[in-house]
């Protein structure tokens, strides 16, 4: 039974590639007791080693590390900044107790993408293509305000605002002033006490988001083939692309409650990591009869990362701003597997599932996001040794 082309290209991160399978492997598909059926669609060649264009489109739902250090933001109290309160200037009240930090964001979550290829089949039965994946971001967030988890605000109030020790900061950020207030609704203190934003807030918020997207350029050819298996090896470029951001948003009010946008205090952390490299892989195909087939494949980059951090204080107003920016340059192994499952329920047209793994070595990590320092803003970042990304993947391919 004389049969369309069909590439069965299941690269590394489960891309759904048709039309490379070979003449021989395709042909014990018809021997094995299933009748392959003839598309209705205008796709394929009318000969098996013409070549041409293939192409897929896969969902992907993957689950990745969170890559923030722990660090704690903010306890419950604030200081007596002039002593006008206390007698005591810098005294503390409050209980100084957590209220707020990066621990606090909860479980790590799965996030969907998309993976689309696009391919060149050649008449030797060797293929090049582009790949490209994308993964929505992954978002959490966690926020304190006036009433601590034991609903205790100690006996004159203390534990209902917010500390957190940011010192160097313009007067720009020093906060409302009269916040305290008696029994009886009057204001106490002097205008200058507590001052700062950061000091006797009301509430803070964090949040950390993280995208991921990957570019791949990939030359494929058939090594060893047999009647039921096949194994390729490949070739290419990389790029990965790992986006962060972890943010804090610390508002204060006056003591009847007021507040505008040059009481808000702004903080933000980005790490933007481009990676560049090139990659070797290798895999197997095995026909399973029925027209199903099983496939494994494994590839080893050698990525250089071009890292750029930026930290930034800033006015709700946007009034006023301190920014901190620094380039890092480091080499990040990268080694990518996967295992699919593909059926080909008519000739050029192939369903697959599978799952796939990433890994990265050596990337930058926000060890201590916060630099509380606003006049020299200096997070700790660190090398993380290997971060995961890892999935399910389901989709269709078609050729041409």
């Amino acid at each position: 039974m004389r049969k369309h082309g069909i590439t069965m290209c299941l690269w590394l991160a489960g891309a759904i590639l048709l039309g490379t399978a070979s003449p021989r492997a395709r042909a014990q598909w018809d021997v094995s007791g299933y009748e392959s059926r003839q598309s209705p669609l205008p796709l394929g060649q009318d000969r098996l080693t013409s070549g041409g264009i293939y192409g897929s489109c896969e969902f992907i739902f993957m689950h990745g590390d969170r890559n923030i250090g722990s660090q704690l933001i903010a306890v419950r109290g604030f200081r007596d900044s002039d002593g006008s309160i206390t007698g005591s200037p810098g005294f503390m009240l409050g209980s100084q107790r957590w209220a707020l930090d990066t621990d606090s964001f909860g479980r790590t979550t799965w996030v969907p993408g998309a993976r689309i290829t696009l391919g060149y089949k050649f008449e030797d039965g060797s293929a090049i293509s582009v790949r490209w994946t994308q993964l929505d971001q992954a978002r959490y967030n966690t926020s304190a305000g006036p009433i601590p988890v034991d609903f205790n605000t100690a006996q004159n109030g203390e534990d209902s605002f917010l500390f957190s020790p940011v010192f160097g900061f313009s007067p720009q950020f020093a906060g409302p002033q009269l916040r305290l207030a008696d029994a009886a609704g009057n204001p106490i203190g002097s205008g200058g006490s507590p001052y700062g934003i950061w000091n006797g807030a009301n509430t803070m918020d964090i949040k950390y988001v993280e995208r991921f997207t990957n570019w791949d350029i990939t030359y494929r050819s058939t090594a060893i083939e047999t009647d039921h298996s096949r194994s390729y090896a490949t070739a290419g470029g990389r790029f990965a692309w790992i986006w962060e951001r972890f943010s804090w948003n610390t508002l204060a009010s006056n003591f009847l409650g007021q507040t505008g946008s040059q009481d808000l205090a702004l903080y933000s952390n980005v790490i933007s990591q481009r990676m560049y490299g090139p990659f070797l892989g290798v895999g197997t195909d095995i026909y399973l009869g029925s027209a199903f087939a099983l496939g494994a494949e494994v590839s080893a980059a050698a990525l250089y990362a071009v890292v750029k951090e930026r930290a930034k204080y800033e006015l709700g107003d946007n009034s006023q701003q301190s920014k901190r920016s620094r380039n890092e340059f480091t080499i990040v192994p990268n080694v990518n597997a996967s295992v699919n499952l593909s059926w080909f329920p008519i000739s050029n047209v192939q369903l697959r599932a599978g799952y796939d793994i990433w890994s990265f070595f050596n990337t930058i990590y926000m060890n201590q996001p916060v630099g509380f320092n606003a006049g020299a803003i200096d997070p700790a970042y660190n090398h993380r040794p290997v971060r995961f990304y890892h999935g399910f993947n389901v989709g269709v391919g078609l050729v041409f």
